[in-house]
């Protein structure tokens, strides 16, 4: 076989391949429970608790002057509270350890519209694949 043709044949491959990554995942699975696109930010906490971490965009008021609105991302840990008022935009992430990977969900006016993976996880991160793990992180949630 030429080599050129099997050149070819790899970067035919890519093109179909590569596009599938620009896209993410229509659901999440967190323990025994299954979150889609279009789940609201409430319903997604309820079945897979507090994310490891949360960022988010919220206007912050200038006080000097006319009132000016800016928009900042913000990250907040779990069981933090934040001062600010959050515009529903959030991008959370489920880290699940070094032998799973970090996944990112996107939320848009607190609907749920992406759902990515990310790298590999950190030690840091609970392992999500037993349920019980998302049980914790449910409690986590609720404290």
């Amino acid at each position: 076989m030429h080599p050129g043709f099997i050149s070819m044949i790899g970067v035919v491959a890519m093109i179909l391949v590569v596009p599938l990554w620009a896209y993410g995942d229509s659901n999440f699975r967190c323990g025994d429970s299954l979150v889609t696109i279009g789940d609201t930010a409430y319903h997604v906490m309820s079945q897979c608790g507090a994310p490891d971490s949360r960022e988010f965009s919220v206007v912050e008021e200038k006080v000097s002057g006319k009132k000016k609105r800016k928009t900042k991302k913000v990250t907040v840990v779990p069981g933090k509270r934040s001062e600010f008022a959050s515009s529903g935009d959030e991008i959370w992430h489920y880290d699940c350890g070094p032998e799973g990977y970090v996944h990112i969900l996107t939320f848009s006016k607190s609907r749920l519209t992406l759902i990515q993976s990310g790298g590999r996880g950190t030690r840091r991160g609970m392992p999500c694949p037993m349920a019980s793990e998302w049980t914790r992180r449910k409690e986590v949630a609720n404290e």
